[in-house]
Order: structure tokens, then C-alpha cells, then sequence
């Protein structure tokens, strides 16, 4: 275990999805936030205040300073020169879901005219120009399990999403033996806490922290438990 490293004032947390686990999610028994974020956080001497807002506007409010913190990836934001990014806590990976085993095919021909649903809001760099030029076509969701229930009963083709976050769901909702992933990923990108600027100083405290998790495995350990912990119970 690291040693507690200590910041000073409380960091405004931007919750932009409840279904983020098991990076973030909150306790339905304890009402609490839980995840690999807030583990990772757990040695840091500083209190966070959770702020629910949907992307879009929890986004222009973090570039505001009205959010202090959040957990994204620069690739995805409109703006990522206006604020500042930790180290990469792991690499987010993004999957294919199917309700059949999915072909070796190109993106481009295994997508092809293809429904696929997707989350609102959300940006996906390696596959956008195929919905721009109408080779497949998006249906976006609120939230990811809508996502998933919509491919159950073939509303669309394929699911993409983070493969923490579909595996949670599926666990969740028993669907192990009915809902196949795609074998390679179909993005990567560094999965960072994303800062104002006006918290520059604690980005060197926050670096220092995940560069000892790092160092003494704990970080992985932290995203291996928190990816066993079984969703039915939470």
C-alpha cells in the first residue's frame, strides 16, 4: 500500500454517467461511491463532492472551473486543450457486443450497414466516419444497459462500449452465455483524470500517487478486484 499523500481543499468530482462501473458506481445498499476511481483516491487526503450532470453540460461547466475533476479521456472532449490530465490510469478499450460470434471482417465490412447502438453524446474517433458517410448507423442511448437491452431484442446489431463497463452489465443481467465480444478492440486510448487547470498543483500530487500504485502493483491489484466484485450484490 502507498502512503497517504495529502492535498488541501475539497475537488468538485463530475459524475457525467451512472453507469461507469466499475470505475465509478454508486453503492445501491450504501449510497456511497465505489469504483476503481474512488479506490484510487482513497490515499490522497482530500474530500471529493460528487456532481451529477450529463456530459455535454458537466463538460462545459469542468472547462468553466465550476467542476474541479472527472475521469475521461482527452479524445473525446471538445475542447482538451482547456484543461489538464493526470498520468493514464489503465487503457480504456472499446468492444463490439454481438448476440452472435463476431467475424474477423474490416471494421468497415463488418459494420456495414449495420445498426449499432451507441451512447448518446458520446464520441468514438475509429468509427465516427462510418456514420458520417451513412455506411453504418448509430442509435443512440442514454445509458449503456438500454444499449445492450436494444441489441437483446434486435433493435440493432452490435453494442460498442468500454469492455469494464460491458462486462459489468452482462454479469449484471446473466446474459454470460448470450451476448458475445468482438476479439480485438476496436479503440484504445489512455483513460486519465481530466483537471482544470486552476487545479495544476494537484495534478503533481495526483501524478506522484498513481506513479506509486503503479510502482508497487497496487493499481493493478485495485482494477482486478473491483472488476470481480460481483454487480448482483451492488
Amino acid at each position: 500500500m502507498t502512503n497517504t499523500v495529502r492535498a488541501s481543499t475539497p475537488l468538485k468530482f463530475l459524475v457525467w454517467s451512472d453507469e461507469l462501473a466499475p470505475i465509478l458506481y454508486l453503492d445501491q445498499q450504501t449510497n456511497d461511491y465505489k469504483g476503481i476511481v474512488i479506490d484510487v483516491f482513497s490515499a490522497i487526503d482530500i474530500p471529493l463532492i460528487f456532481s451529477k450532470n450529463n456530459r455535454n453540460r458537466g463538460e462545459d461547466a469542468l472547462y468553466a472551473g465550476e467542476l474541479d475533476v472527472t475521469i475521461l479521456s482527452k479524445e473525446w472532449l471538445k475542447h482538451p486543450a482547456k484543461l489538464v490530465y493526470s498520468e493514464p490510469i489503465y487503457v480504456h478499450k472499446e468492444f463490439l457486443y454481438a448476440n452472435q460470434p463476431i467475424s474477423d471482417k474490416s471494421l468497415i465490412d463488418l459494420l456495414r450497414d449495420k445498426f449499432i447502438c451507441t451512447r448518446r453524446g458520446y464520441v468514438y474517433p475509429k468509427i465516427d466516419y462510418l456514420f458520417k458517410d451513412k455506411i453504418g448507423q448509430r442509435i443512440d442511448s442514454h445509458i449503456e444497459t438500454t444499449q445492450f437491452e436494444m441489441l437483446r431484442r434486435d433493435r440493432c446489431d452490435f453494442v460498442v462500449t468500454n469492455e469494464y463497463v460491458g462486462q459489468w452489465i452482462i454479469a449484471k443481467n446473466g446474459w454470460s452465455k448470450d451476448i458475445y465480444r468482438s476479439k480485438t478492440s476496436i479503440d484504445e486510448v489512455d483513460f486519465t483524470f481530466a483537471i482544470h487547470p486552476k487545479n495544476q498543483s494537484f495534478v503533481t500530487v495526483l501524478n506522484q500517487h498513481i506513479n506509486q500504485l503503479k510502482q508497487s502493483g497496487e493499481l493493478q491489484r485495485i482494477i482486478n478486484q473491483q472488476r470481480q466484485t460481483n454487480p448482483k450484490n451492488n
